[in-house]
């Protein structure tokens, strides 16, 4: 008997990629599994659409019909890859979260998912017509900014999600590209500047600090 049009086909596939959560929740494991996939091949800038649905075993009118684009796709995989594997942190202080964000960045950034993480990004950043991938892209920043308020909500400086973006995760970004080995030398640097220019010291008295972070400004030096 066929299965339905909108059922991941099982032929050939490990017994693991069988998830539960019903047929919706199957279909987006099948096709995120192959979109990631084919960003992972020697020729991953030719992803496309029905190349996704193919190896998914699903037809392409079931993946434009739930995701409407490539690059709204490839955002919401990597958006899903990302929470799942970096969730926010919530220390108790601003200065902890934005230390703990950016280590787990660099490690995205330098471990085994670094190129499928860029290259989702370079595909999920194109102008789609509608600007959907990267409004899905968006919802990142704005789980961010959730944080960055719990922390002023407790009395801490207000920060500006796009504030940190352009100090910290920008350029860490670009030497992720551009500079891979600097990555993880250059974070600490990136977050104790921006924390420097929020007006706090480099050790928070409710935190135990690294070693290395001794090196403290004074409050309000920018």
């Amino acid at each position: 008997m066929s299965q339905p049009p909108d059922e991941p086909g099982q032929a050939g596939r490990h017994p693991a990629a069988k998830r539960p959560g019903g047929r919706s929740a199957r279909v987006q494991a099948a096709v995120f599994e192959a979109a990631a996939g084919l960003l992972r091949e020697p020729d991953w800038s030719r992803i496309s659409m029905a190349k996704i649905a193919e190896r998914a075993g699903v037809t392409s009118s079931t993946v434009y019909r739930r995701w409407g684009s490539l690059e709204n796709l490839i955002g919401a995989m990597l958006d899903a890859i990302v929470s799942e594997r970096s969730p926010l942190p919530d220390t108790g202080t601003l200065a902890g979260d934005i230390r703990a964000h950016s280590m787990t960045l660099v490690n995205d950034l330098t471990g085994e998912n670094r190129r499928l993480l860029l290259r989702a990004l370079t595909v999920a950043g194109n102008d789609a017509e509608d600007g959907s991938g990267q409004r899905v892209l968006a919802g990142r920043t704005e789980n961010l900014r959730a944080m960055l308020e719990r922390a002023a909500a407790r009395g801490e400086p207000p920060v500006d999600a796009l504030d940190y973006f352009d100090a910290v995760v920008g350029p860490l970004y670009g030497y992720a590209l551009l500079l891979p080995g600097l990555v993880r030398w250059r974070a600490p640097a990136l977050v104790e500047q921006f924390l420097a220019s929020l007006g706090r010291t480099t050790t928070d008295p409710n935190e135990h600090d690294e070693p290395g972070h001794g090196h403290a400004r004074t409050p309000g030096n920018s």
